[in-house]
């Protein structure tokens, strides 16, 4: 085992009243070695410093910003061993706040999250090969008193993943966006919630086999918000972040093609923050178009967010999804397996935590998937959609939110050349929210 690991120095606190420092970037870059079945390359960025203690008059210093991680590994040898290289990038986490003396007048923002990217390469010419890509954006600092925002999450950007194997190859990449830092406010004043990152995803899994197995796999998940608390109702709600994944693969064009195929291109929304006015959940979007050989299997999964909770009125509505999945083979033979599959979940209403409040309503969703099989062979397509339930309403009268609606029609179709065509959708709509003493969605 071949391992590098770099680390990145955390930022000092700061002098009462002053803010605390940014924290310092980390790459780790690895060439592997053959000679090792597993490799990896792992950079941790340094955290922000926390924001000076209150001085003599009260004031705090803001939280320091986290630093980017960004971790790169490739790998090329010759081994009939399996050989697998993993990279891991983290962002350093943002500073926090100290309470100052008064927090109704008072008050600093939290640092914002790093930034991470995770790249990995895996080639292996005798053997199977698999290579696994992590990033995961850090978190924003708490903020404390008036104006004192939650710093906003950790970017994510620029990852992927390659393997090129024998008979089996295996690429997977998974991005995750920072949450945003919680805003603490006062009794009097409510602070806000720091805003989550994105995550988008595009053709970031590769690789190919010589007449083998090559499984795909990305995954993009989007950061939740930060809660904006304190002050009579809350404070501001931080927003969550989207998430995107299109993947497009056309496996008749390599060099060396697969026998068999299976990709997924899948989409996660974060969660919106709590606040006088919950915030949505994040969007999800999934997009997946396979073309092969002989045989495939292509998967769209999409999934909302949730809806930020509400201490005055208005929870936040559930985010919503969708998926598409394509499939098209050129040659197939009987028995050959085909299929396409897209699944599409809304995001659950936030709750109401306010007698004024109000329950948000579930997210929507929306999928369709599409099968050509240019032979006479047995295909398979199916869809499901499932809306997110309406948010509940927990305190005294609160309302509960409706159930998010879901609608699926023709969202499948296909067609094969003599063969059997299996075609199969579902819709599923959202749960009413329930409530102690209000209105039930």
């Amino acid at each position: 085992m071949t391992d590098v690991t770099v680390s990145g120095a955390n930022g000092a606190m700061g002098d009462p009243g002053l803010n605390g420092a940014g924290g310092i970037s980390a790459t780790a870059v690895s060439g592997g070695s053959a000679s090792d079945t597993t490799n990896s390359a792992t950079a941790n960025g340094g955290s922000g410093g926390h924001g000076g203690a209150a001085n003599n008059n009260g004031a705090v210093g803001a939280g320091g910003s986290g630093a980017d991680g960004t971790a790169t590994i490739f790998v090329n040898g010759a081994n009939v061993s399996a050989l697998t290289a993993n990279a891991r990038g983290y962002g350093g986490g943002g500073g926090s706040v100290s309470l100052p003396g008064d927090p109704a007048t008072q008050g600093a923002a939290g640092g914002a999250g790093g930034s991470a990217t995770a790249q990995a390469t895996q080639i292996n010419t005798m053997g199977d090969s698999f290579a696994a890509a992590a990033a995961y954006g850090a978190g924003g600092g708490t903020g404390e008193g008036r104006g004192g925002a939650g710093g906003v999450g950790g970017a994510v950007g620029n990852s992927f993943a390659k393997a090129i194997g024998l008979a089996n190859a295996s690429a997977s990449v998974t991005q995750w966006g920072g949450s945003g830092g919680r805003g603490d406010g006062s009794s009097g004043v409510g602070a806000l919630g720091g805003g989550a990152a994105a995550s988008s995803l595009v053709n970031a899994a590769t690789g190919s086999t010589q007449g083998g197995t090559l499984r795909l796999s990305q995954t993009a998940k989007g950061g939740d918000g930060g809660g904006g608390l304190g002050g009579p109702s809350g404070g501001g709600a931080g927003s969550a972040g989207s998430a995107s994944s299109k993947l497009t693969t056309d496996d008749t064009k390599a060099v060396t093609k697969s026998l068999l195929v299976i990709s997924l291109a899948e989409a996660d929304g974060g969660a919106g923050g709590d606040g006088a006015a919950g915030a949505n959940g994040g969007s999800a979007m999934a997009s997946n178009t396979l073309t092969v050989t002989r045989e495939g299997i292509a998967r769209a999964y999409a999934n909302g967010g949730a809806g930020g909770g509400v201490y005055g009125s208005g929870a936040g509505t559930g985010g919503g999804a969708t998926a598409t999945a394509i499939l098209v083979a050129n040659t197939p033979q009987a028995g050959d397996k085909l299929n396409a599959s897209a699944q599409a979940t809304g995001g659950a209403g936030g709750p109401g935590y306010n007698t004024s409040g109000k329950g948000g309503v579930g997210g929507s969703a929306k999928a369709t998937a599409k099968l050509t099989a240019h032979g006479a062979v047995s295909a398979y397509v199916d869809v499901t959609d499932t809306a997110g339930a309406g948010g509940q309403g927990y305190t005294g009268n609160a309302d509960a939110g409706n159930g998010g609606a879901a609608n699926a029609t023709n969202a499948v179709s296909g067609s094969t050349q003599g063969g059997t065509l299996n075609l199969s959708q579902e819709a599923v709509g959202g749960n009413g929210g329930n409530s102690g003493y209000g209105v039930t969605g």
